[in-house]
């Protein structure tokens, strides 16, 4: 399963003044604007621009959005350059988005100072100046924004345009999750997650996830999810994981849709149904989920929940192996060095995608290209990226996890009979499990060794 990384979300903020402030319907509003009250006018172009109160119009957002701009009115103007820098309604135009964030910014607008710095911390229509994006946060956070506290938090915590100081970043991150900033509270999730500025707690990460999940910030969702699969700061509960993936998937969160499909897969929280892991991973893989395309991949190539089809399973595994997936690039080796429906036995193509999967650690690529002889393996246990369980003698027993991944990503059912052998499983057969496990691939010898090596 995968967690979602900690990134700068680069959201441009439209003014929220009027979203809170008016309590005026629309068309009373709208006769005041066209009286030629400022603020009316101003009020009536961002209703139109975020469709509120009125059907959305781009256009009737333009014009009366330039009205209240000519008159120097700052809310306009920073929602005209928001509607330039995402082309809504008018053709993408950063420049022309700086210049109205820039007008507006002179008049010391909150919202602007947080625009203009977002445009120059990451280049937009300017040259990249964290230095004076950090600046102009600094003014925004002065007047409480709480996207600049919480990109000031950022900027610390990534070095961009101050020292890094994790510290200081958790610091500007509780700023801005005082005011319920879900960015913000995902990042404090992430810090105790990952021990940054604080020590390590998976409790207190779980509680901030859960904090920004439950105003449907997909990011969390996902990673509330992989809490409750695991038991990581709370109770495992596999049903609740796979609750919080959905909801986030539905929004189109790439790495919650592999999850659903990883779930479905494995009959984790839910019945085991290989068509609508199917269905996830397409929908993971169509947004370029390396290891989306992966499992696609295997799928084909074993016959999955889909029609088996070498060639299908080639273009994913492609897809998969040039954003470095290993296994994809091991697997795709091992088509060619076999052979089978569709694929001519190529042993040029099968050294080149082996020799990608050794070089990232892939003992099973490694072992491959020994036996076809005359290459340079160079084996790096420590930089594995196979499932193989990399082990000493000290370790635990294999868990259920480890077993389904293991068959999962092709491994032979010798292979991790062997591992069982070796190290024995935590977890007891049933007739549900044995079942799936034979879906994946094991075979009798394979689960009289898990039933023998329960310890």
């Amino acid at each position: 399963m995968k967690i979602t990384r900690l990134f700068l979300l680069l959201v441009f903020c439209a003014p929220l003044l009027a979203q809170n402030d008016s309590n005026e319907d629309f068309p009373a509003l709208l006769r005041k604007a066209a009286h030629g009250d400022l603020d009316s006018q101003s009020r009536v172009g961002y209703d139109y621009m975020m469709g509120r109160g009125i059907a959305q119009d781009y256009d009737q957002a333009l014009y009366w959005l330039r009205k209240a701009a000519a008159q120097n009115d700052a809310m306009a103007e920073d929602n005209l350059g928001w509607m330039f820098h995402n082309g809504k309604g008018v053709t993408r135009n950063d420049t022309e988005a700086l210049k109205w964030f820039r007008k507006a910014a002179d008049q010391n607008d909150a919202s602007a100072l947080y625009n203009l710095g977002s445009m120059y911390q990451n280049g937009h229509g300017v040259a990249q100046d964290d230095a004076q994006a950090m600046s102009l946060f600094r003014k925004a956070a002065a007047q409480n924004d709480s996207d600049a506290q919480y990109s000031i938090g950022w900027a610390y915590s990534h070095g961009r345009g101050v020292e890094h100081d994790e510290q200081q970043a958790l610091g500007w991150y509780h700023k801005a999750a005082d005011q319920d900033n879900v960015n913000a509270l995902y990042a404090i999730g992430w810090a105790y997650d990952h021990g940054l500025g604080v020590d390590k707690d998976d409790t207190k990460a779980f509680q901030w996830y859960m904090k920004a999940a439950r105003l449907g910030y997909p990011d969390a969702e996902n990673n509330v999810g992989l809490a409750y699969q695991n038991g990581t700061g709370i109770d495992k509960d596999e049903v609740k994981a796979l609750e919080w993936y959905r909801k986030a998937a539905e929004t189109g969160d790439s790495t919650a849709e592999y999850n659903m499909g990883w779930s479905y897969q494995h009959g984790v929280g839910v019945e085991q149904d290989l068509h609508e892991a199917y269905r996830w991973y397409v929908k993971a893989a169509d947004q370029n989920d390396p290891d989306a395309q992966y499992y696609l991949g295997w799928m084909y190539q074993n016959g999955k929940g889909v029609e088996q089809d070498n060639l299908q399973a080639v273009q994913y595994y492609k897809k998969s192996a040039a954003q470095g997936n290993a296994w994809a690039a091991t697997r795709l080796g091992a088509l060619y060095m076999d052979g089978g429906p569709g694929i001519t036995k190529n042993k040029a193509e099968a050294k080149k995608w082996l020799q990608i999967g050794a070089d990232k650690g892939n003992a099973e690529a490694q072992d491959l290209l020994a036996q076809l002889g005359d290459v340079n393996v160079t084996p790096n246990p420590s930089a594995r990226t196979t499932p193989t369980p990399s082990r000493s003698d000290e370790r635990g027993p294999l868990t259920e996890t480890e077993i389904r991944e293991l068959l999962s990503h092709g491994v032979s059912a010798r292979r991790v009979m062997v591992l069982v052998k070796q190290y024995g499983v935590d977890f007891s057969l049933n007739d549900k499990l044995s079942t799936a496990l034979k879906q994946m691939g094991a075979d009798n010898d394979l689960l009289r060794a898990i039933s023998a090596g329960h310890r």
